[in-house]
């Protein structure tokens, strides 16, 4: 069970960190981050939500939230990269 949930959210990281770069290397830098802002509101803060009040894992939350902000920051930096 626990491998299961660390493969999950190995892969749900990388699809944020891919999806960051993708909206930021096609997109215009505002509608980037309004989508972003739109796809984490709709699918990370119900599972912060679900950790914080049934689980009372504020700690698991609050890094998930740090390696959220890392990998929109990482993605950014690299999709600047990739522009010619």
């Amino acid at each position: 069970m626990r491998n299961t949930i660390h493969s999950h959210h190995f892969i749900f990281f990388w699809y944020h960190f891919l999806d960051i770069c993708l909206f930021f290397h096609h997109f215009s830098a505002r509608f980037a981050i309004l989508l972003s802002v739109i796809f984490v509101t709709t699918t990370m803060f119900p599972t912060f939500v679900f950790l914080f009040f049934f689980r009372n894992f504020f700690l698991i939350t609050f890094i998930h939230f740090i390696i959220f902000i890392f990998l929109f920051i990482i993605g950014f930096i690299v999709s600047r990269y990739l522009e010619i």
